[in-house]
């Protein structure tokens, strides 16, 4: 909420990834590219106060925070957030990628990570 034209954020782990849905009156239904443009400018500026693991997966843009009847948070009426599939699988590039994944596979009893 420090960064210019956020009024206010809300994050919530979302099948292990960190999500960030973000107020700002310049944000309604249609303004997805507005959005993917500030999502440079937020991971730019949150690289100057926080450590790469409490960055945020995903930014979703939202017009308001919405609330339930006792005026509290109602996570169950944010957006599902649209996460990249683990099945996008990218294979090893070099002999120590290969070595690696062999090792991970192994320890984790899987065919590919």
């Amino acid at each position: 909420t420090q960064l210019n034209g956020i009024e206010e954020a809300i994050t919530q782990v979302h099948d292990n990834h960190l999500v960030a849905y973000l107020v700002s009156p310049s944000f309604n239904a249609e303004s997805q590219a507005i959005a993917m443009s500030l999502n440079s400018y937020i991971t730019n500026a949150l690289k100057e106060s926080l450590p790469l693991y409490m960055h945020p997966s995903v930014y979703i843009p939202i017009s308001e925070i919405p609330l339930t009847a006792n005026g509290k948070l109602d996570r169950k009426a944010l957006p599902e957030p649209e996460l990249v599939s683990s099945d996008e699988y990218v294979a090893p590039r070099n002999d120590t990628e290969r070595q690696l994944c062999e090792v991970w596979q192994a320890v984790l009893g899987l065919e590919q990570v």
